[in-house]
C-alpha cells in the first residue's frame, strides 16, 4: 500500500480512496494496482517515411491489450504504448517500427525514440 500511497501523493491509507483517485470500481483490489505500480508495456515509434499518404497501423493497447488503430501522418512519426507479448501491425510494409525499450501505461507516457 506505501507504493500506490507514493506513487498518489496521497495522505490517506485507504484502499477505498486509492481505487476511486484511479476511477476504479468496487469490490476494490490491490491487484488493480499491479499493472499500474509495474507497467507491463513498452514505447514504440512508428515512422511513415512513405512521403505520400497517411498509413493507419494497430498495435495491442496498453490497457486492455485490444487492437487499436492509428494513423500516421505522411513523413512524421507517431509513439504508442503496446502491451507486452502484443504488436505493431502494418500491413502497408511502408512504416518503419521502432521498440523504444521504455516502459509506459498510455501512450502519453512515451517519446519518441
Amino acid at each position: 500500500m506505501l507504493a500506490i500511497k507514493t506513487k498518489l501523493g496521497s495522505s490517506s491509507n485507504s484502499l477505498r480512496q486509492y481505487s476511486a483517485s484511479r476511477s476504479l470500481s468496487i469490490p476494490d483490489s490491490m491487484l488493480e494496482f499491479d499493472a499500474w505500480l509495474n507497467p507491463t508495456c513498452e514505447c514504440y515509434t512508428v515512422y511513415n517515411e512513405s512521403g505520400d499518404r497517411n498509413i493507419i497501423f494497430q498495435y495491442n493497447r496498453c490497457s486492455d491489450g485490444n487492437l487499436a488503430l492509428m494513423s500516421v501522418p505522411q513523413g512524421s512519426n507517431k509513439t504508442v504504448c503496446v502491451q507486452n507479448g502484443g504488436d505493431v501491425i502494418d500491413e502497408s510494409g511502408l512504416l518503419t517500427v521502432v521498440a523504444c525499450g521504455t516502459p509506459c501505461t498510455t501512450n502519453a507516457n512515451c517519446t519518441a525514440c
